[in-house]
Formats: C-alpha cells, sequence, structure tokens
C-alpha cells in the first residue's frame, strides 16, 4: 500500500468531521458537545415541515374530490335506511291499528253474547225458583193434609156395618104394593121391606132391580148389588 502524505489540518479536520471518540477518556472536559439547540432546531424543522405537509393535503382539492362519491353513497344509503324504517313503521301501525280494531270488535261481540247468556240465566234461575217455591208450598200442604187423610183411609166403622157388607141381595118383590127385598144373611135368608129396620139403626132406603141402599141416621149408606147366578 503506498505511503500518503496528509497535513496536520486535514487530519484535524477529518476528526472533527468524525467527532469525539467516547472510548476516550475526558477527564477535564476539553471535549465539546454538540450543541443542543442544533438538535431542537432540526428536529423543530422537520415537524413544521412535516405539518405543512399534512395540511396542503388535507387543503388538496383532488383528494376531497376522491372521497365525496364515498360520502354521497353514505348519505345516500342512510336515507334509504331512514325512507325503509319509516315505511316499515307505518305498515306495522296500520296493522296494529286494524288489529286492534278488530279486537274491539270481537270484544264487543263476546260482550253483547255475554249479556244475552246471563238474562237468559236470571230468566232460567227465577223460573227455577219459582218452581222450588212452589213445590216448598205442595210439600208444606202435603204435610198439613196427611193426618185427615190417614183419617179418610181409616174411617170409623158404625155399629153392624161391617156384618152387612157382608149381606148378599138375592133380589125384590113387590106383595100388597110394598117393594120388598131378599137378603142372604150367611146362615137365613130375610125379606126386608122398603124403609123398615134391618139390623140396628140401618134401615132399608130404597128398593131397586138393580141395587138396594142401606142408610144410617149419620148419612153413611150401604150399596149392595144383586148376586148374578153362576
Amino acid at each position: 500500500m503506498p505511503a500518503r502524505n496528509i497535513s496536520s489540518q486535514s487530519f484535524d479536520h477529518i476528526l472533527s468531521d468524525l467527532g469525539d471518540d467516547p472510548a476516550i477518556p475526558d477527564p477535564h472536559g476539553i471535549r465539546k458537545s454538540p450543541s443542543p439547540k442544533t438538535i431542537d432546531s432540526q428536529a423543530s424543522g422537520y415537524g413544521k415541515s412535516h405539518g405543512i405537509n399534512e395540511t396542503v393535503a388535507k387543503l388538496d382539492p383532488f383528494a376531497h374530490a376522491q372521497k365525496l362519491p364515498l360520502f354521497i353513497g353514505l348519505v345516500a344509503l342512510l336515507g334509504l335506511l331512514l325512507f325503509g324504517g319509516w315505511v316499515a313503521y307505518g305498515a306495522i301501525s296500520n296493522h296494529a291499528g286494524d288489529g286492534f280494531q278488530e279486537s274491539q270488535n270481537q270484544i264487543a261481540a263476546l260482550q253483547k253474547e255475554f249479556t244475552v247468556l246471563r238474562k237468559d240465566l236470571e230468566e232460567e234461575m227465577t223460573d227455577l225458583y219459582e218452581e222450588i217455591e212452589i213445590l216448598e208450598v205442595s210439600i208444606h200442604s202435603l204435610k198439613q193434609n196427611k193426618p185427615n187423610v190417614q183419617t179418610k183411609l181409616k174411617p170409623v166403622l158404625l155399629p153392624y156395618e161391617q156384618e152387612m157388607r157382608r149381606w148378599r141381595y138375592l133380589g125384590s118383590s113387590q106383595i100388597g104394593g110394598a117393594e120388598q127385598a131378599l137378603f142372604d144373611l150367611g146362615n137365613s135368608h130375610e125379606l126386608f121391606a122398603k124403609g123398615a129396620l134391618v139390623l140396628g139403626e140401618w134401615r132399608l132406603n130404597a128398593v131397586e132391580k138393580d141395587a138396594v141402599i142401606l142408610g144410617h141416621p149419620t148419612g153413611k149408606s150401604i150399596v149392595l148389588k144383586p148376586v148374578k147366578n153362576e
């Protein structure tokens, strides 16, 4: 490698461009650190130039022109969504209104039917109460008249009445213009004239071809019919 001749001034200039070597200690503070103002000024200059570029980019009409269709599309889409929502709300409102009116009509019809049913039920209940009242009155009357019925079913027999009911009427005849009736008394036969006493206070009141009547002063009477020949 050929030798080069470098002057001391050129060497110092090169070293100053390279800067101080941090590996070499400087106990006496001979070295000089670069001025902070220079670094700040460089950073400030970079920041200002970057901000200016952004401002210029924002003010660029071509860039805004590129974003304008996208903005218009978003506005149109928002408008369509709002219009669709309004139409849907109107349809839902109309449907809800029709449904509400139909429900009101059904409720009114049910109320009318309920009123008619309630009226019919009230009438039926009134008729039922009347029938129950009539039935109660009838039962009460039957309870009050029951002893009388028993008395009628079991009348008191007059003397000789049961015996005379066993008599058999055999027929009638006329002797000397007087009507007479022939009876079978069970163990004998007797002939009695009309109006005569037959037994006790019993009297032969009537003599007919088909029947005779035996009467008592109490008003009770016995009717005997002729016995048919077998």
